[in-house]
């Protein structure tokens, strides 16, 4: 399978939708929804209009439909705008277009007949509190949110903190003492004491042996949880010694491309693009029996992308995520979690047999 070419193809692909969307998002989207906010407006400001435009009053007569009744119906139509404009554009929006509409119909209250008054202005305050209500609440689903947020970016960074805290002790306890084991089995076994056996001098010398590969592990375990090598190199030479380390441990052809003047990064963007790498190639290396794994790194306009693509042997993620809290492999929501922290967008493309291609694009701001 030529990991390039599928790497190619599909950046390619996502590239050219997202130039798309971009393009779409900037010049037509806030038009359009002025405009549907518009249409909507003038429906319910003309509806009185229209019965008698296009002789309608006889068809609401069949329908036993008084005056007073279109024009309750008139203040209703007023509460489709008023959502509308709060989903397209927020509670700023939607506060803004209720009080339009609040003003129009308490107008069209005092200006109608003097015995429907009360009843106006009764339908009205029930529309503007109805539509108010709406407003609020979609405002503290909005704190809700960020609140929700904060609470993760809380969560990753004590997960970070704990994981810099577990990596010095292991460093400073575990590891010492592991040294100071081999050191001693190695005086023991080197010893030219006669009532040592050969046997036992070996039995040592093994020992001391699977003391030191422990070591190993646990030095490997401790630069995965605290990466001293991210902040002593950078993070374009941090993400080429993981690659070259990825292609050892894994006996995987495993390589790192840059593409174009690269930005310099905050700490904070390298820290979690960091994880996000390490999770997407731990993953494949685990699961996916790749031969080929790809890291790309980009840049274009205003966005930092990062791509890690694989040739292994693919995934549902839907199946994934939806299994995830049952199986505890909780590596791509750890992923998503990290890139929504960085106000980007995580995709994932993978089908069973074809591989997986993995995309991070976080936007670059002044503090980048």
């Amino acid at each position: 399978m030529d990991l390039r070419g599928i790497l190619g193809n599909r950046l390619g692909m996502l590239q050219g939708l997202k130039s798309q969307r971009r393009v779409h998002r900037s010049r037509g989207t806030v038009r359009r929804q002025v405009c549907v906010l518009g249409i909507l407006l003038a429906a319910a400001i003309l509806l009185r209009d229209a019965t008698a435009m296009f002789g309608l009053s006889s068809f609401a007569a069949g329908m036993s439909l008084s005056e007073a009744d279109l024009h309750s119906l008139e203040r209703l139509l007023f509460l489709p705008p008023v959502a509308y404009a709060t989903g397209a554009f927020g509670s700023r929006g939607g506060g803004g277009t209720l009080i339009f509409a609040a003003a129009v119909m308490i107008a069209r209250a005092a200006m109608g007949p003097t015995d429907q008054a009360p009843q106006s202005l009764l339908q009205t305050a029930g529309v503007t509190m109805t539509g108010g209500l709406f407003v609020l609440w979609l405002a503290s689903e909005s704190r809700r949110a960020d609140t929700a947020g904060g609470t993760v970016k809380q969560i990753l960074m004590a997960q970070e903190r704990k994981q810099q805290r577990i990596a010095r002790e292991l460093h400073d306890d575990t590891v010492q003492s592991l040294y100071v084991i081999a050191q001693g089995l190695d005086r023991v076994a080197s010893n030219d004491d006669e009532r040592m056996d050969a046997k036992t001098a070996s039995e040592l010398s093994k020992i001391r042996g699977t003391a030191l590969q422990t070591v190993t592990g646990l030095r490997r375990l401790i630069q995965d949880l605290r990466p001293h090598v991210l902040s002593d190199m950078g993070f374009v030479p941090a993400l080429e010694w993981m690659v070259d380390d990825h292609a050892k441990r894994y006996a995987t052809a495993a390589r790192l491309e840059l593409r174009g003047r690269l930005p310099v990064l905050s700490q904070k963007a390298q820290l979690l693009l960091w994880r996000i790498a390490q999770e997407a190639m731990r993953n494949s290396g685990k699961y996916a029996d790749a031969s080929e794994i790809l890291v790309t790194l980009d840049s274009a306009e205003s966005t930092f992308r990062m791509v890690v693509a694989d040739s292994g042997k693919g995934f549902d993620p839907r199946q994934v995520l939806r299994d995830s809290h049952r199986t505890g492999r909780m590596g791509i929501l750890s992923m998503q979690e990290r890139t929504a922290l960085l106000g980007g967008s995580f995709e994932i493309h993978a089908e069973p047999g074809k591989g997986s291609v993995i995309t991070v694009e976080i936007p670059l701001k002044p503090a980048d």
